[in-house]
């Protein structure tokens, strides 16, 4: 009987021993994978302005994964830049990531691609002309007031800033491309910052009606290009905006109205 009784409790003991290496297996077992897919699964993050994609392939740490990054929204940095020239007639500071993000953070509905193209053409022709492509391309968002065109312009005149409209529905100069309004507008800001000669023939015929040489600061732009007694402050306002990045931390929909 007593022989009986110490094999039951022998055999507890062994059972309770090896459960007792059972659990620590477990225990272990799960502390070296953790944080371990076991499938290849995919995870999108949402951060700023950019798309990040993780991979994670079997038995790949969580921790190791590098992320790659997609970009489908414009990368906006938050960089504050110098102060910005007044002068008409100087190289602009602006590169044109930032240019990008200013107007599409403005108005999304702009196709990225038109955006792109857009800036590409503000800075090269303000180059060839040795016009400042910081304030031209700060007066063209105020004149179409970001591309959305509320006034008398429309899209399809490709008129970047306003030239022959003089309001009461007179809808102004129409142009045939992307490329012959943004020449336009920069051949107009040097013929009135400057009695130089154009690098390109003229492609407007309202240049008879500039003074030469009058006009080689913002400020000299009210009373000129026009009537508006705040028209120079309007594009001041824009381009301390563009400049100091501050609109990087206001949601577009919690914006005021544009000037």
């Amino acid at each position: 009987m007593f022989a009986i009784r110490f094999s039951q409790m022998k055999y507890k003991c062994f059972n309770l021993k090896y459960g007792l290496l059972i659990f620590v297996a477990i225990i272990f077992l799960s502390d070296k994978t953790r944080g371990v897919a076991t499938k290849k699964e995919s995870y999108n993050f949402a951060q700023d302005l950019l798309t990040h994609t993780l991979e994670i392939n079997e038995h790949d740490s969580l921790f190791s994964i590098l992320p790659v990054i997609q970009e489908e929204e414009p990368v906006v940095a938050y960089t504050a830049f110098e102060v910005f020239s007044n002068h008409i007639l100087d190289k602009g500071q602006l590169p044109p990531e930032r240019l990008l993000s200013f107007l599409w953070w403005h108005n999304k509905k702009i196709p990225l691609a038109e955006i792109k193209q857009l800036v590409s053409l503000y800075i090269a022709e303000s180059a060839i002309e040795g016009v400042n492509h910081d304030i031209a391309f700060c007066q063209m968002c105020h004149e179409t007031g970001f591309l959305r065109y509320n006034g008398d312009v429309c899209r399809t005149q490709f008129n970047y800033c306003g030239l022959g409209a003089i309001g009461n529905g007179d809808s102004g100069l129409v142009f045939t491309s992307m490329e012959e309004g943004v020449r336009a507008h920069i051949q107009h800001l040097k013929m009135y910052a400057s009695t130089d000669a154009l690098q390109n023939p003229s492609v407007s015929d309202r240049g008879r009606f500039v003074r030469r040489g009058t006009v080689t600061t913002i400020s000299g732009l009210t009373g000129s290009w026009a009537a508006d007694p705040l028209y120079a402050e309007k594009i001041n306002a824009i381009l301390n905006r563009v400049y100091s990045g501050d609109y990087l931390t206001t949601k577009p929909n919690k914006q005021k109205k544009e000037l």
